[in-house]
């Protein structure tokens, strides 16, 4: 009897136990992860610049600037170039980045006379710079501190990342110049501050870019050209040249690149502040690169021409070409300073940062 009472008692538990499961709601299904919050769409810009694709100045120095904000921006930031004036020409660059045809571009101040007078002071003669080291320092440094003083007027319709400067460069000729009379009366290829500096020491200049001047030389409508060495292989000078003269007291270029003023405001403040802190790491990049290549033209010409001369000028004409070409300085002064611009603050900064990157930079030797 007992065992029948067991047993019942044991088929009514498990009948309750069933009953209880089947009345259970059952457990939630876990809930669907979260979507994946959508990628940040990276900026993108476009570069104008008129140097050639794989031209040192181009290629050694832009991507790895591109690649570097890109990486410093986590890729928010990509840069695309357009080089060898597929975007813009030389002569258009400034206009083009201001009006918004490209977003950035490499300005050659040497195709705007007198648009950017205060910045044309950084190219009269008479600095002393020892390389393209020092002259791409030093007027960094003298643009930055006094635009920094609110000293600096122009460019306020773009954006200065910041600037750039041949080194000290000489007249590469198809004869030799050794004194001021080989230059008189010489066809020479020259804009801007370099073509008063010909015309000053009696040579004739020709306003003429610098995409031209190689079938130029080579056709006899120039007998010479105003550039740095490394043109002698970059540009292939060397092959229509027979001859480089070294005027390390006459001017040096001064390149400017800009961005486009409203793209530069709609950018977010952490990228401006990034791009900004970038500037002296690629002025130390450029100023490097370009020191290189100073050699690699030199060296190029002696090996495709062996009788390629590279001439120093004697300490006497030296002092003769420097003394004519101290012309130049005084009226430029006096024609900035009558635009309100501070002319002489800008040559006065620039002499000093000369003086202290001549310091810690040996003058260019030259092979």
């Amino acid at each position: 009897m007992k065992s029948r009472i067991v047993m019942l008692m044991l088929s009514v538990a498990v009948i309750t136990s069933l009953v209880i499961s089947g009345c259970a709601k059952p457990a939630p299904a876990p809930a669907p992860a979260p979507a994946p919050a959508p990628a940040t769409k990276a900026i993108e810009l476009s570069y104008a610049d008129f140097s050639g694709a794989t031209n040192w100045w181009y290629a050694e120095v832009d991507p790895p600037w591109f690649d570097r904000l890109e990486q410093k921006t986590n890729g928010r930031l990509k840069i695309t170039g357009y080089p060898g004036s597929t975007l813009l020409g030389a002569r258009d660059i400034y206009e083009g980045v201001k009006d918004g045809i490209a977003d950035m571009g490499k300005v050659m101040l040497t195709f705007y006379p007198g648009v950017f007078p205060l910045m044309e002071v950084t190219e009269l003669p008479g600095y002393g710079f020892n390389s393209c080291q020092v002259s791409i320092h030093a007027k960094w440094d003298t643009f930055g501190l006094l635009q920094a003083k609110g000293a600096w007027k122009g460019f306020s319709d773009v954006k200065v990342i910041h600037t750039g400067s041949s080194p000290p460069g000489g007249i590469i000729s198809t004869k030799p110049i050794h004194t001021l009379d080989d230059l008189k009366g010489m066809e020479v290829a020259a804009a801007g501050a370099f073509g008063e500096s010909i015309k000053t020491l009696g040579g004739v200049p020709v306003d003429m870019l610098l995409d031209d001047i190689y079938l130029a030389l080579q056709r006899g409508t120039v007998q010479g050209t105003v550039y740095s060495p490394e043109t002698l292989k970059s540009y292939r000078f060397a092959e229509v040249a027979s001859a480089v003269t070294f005027t390390p007291f006459m001017c040096t270029r001064t390149f400017v690149y800009i961005m486009n003023l409203d793209v530069w405001n709609s950018l977010p403040a952490d990228i401006q502040k990034i791009i900004d802190e970038d500037a002296d790491e690629q002025v130390t990049l450029e100023a490097d690169v370009e020191y290189k290549n100073q050699q690699v033209g030199v060296r190029y010409a002696k090996e495709i021409k062996p009788d390629f001369e590279v001439i120093y000028l004697s300490d006497e004409e030296q002092a003769r070409w420097a003394k004519k070409l101290e012309q130049m300085v005084e009226p430029k002064l006096v024609e900035v300073e009558a635009l309100g611009m501070a002319a002489r603050e800008v040559r006065s900064e620039l002499l000093k940062q000369v003086e202290k990157y001549n310091d810690m930079y040996p003058p260019m030797e030259w092979e």
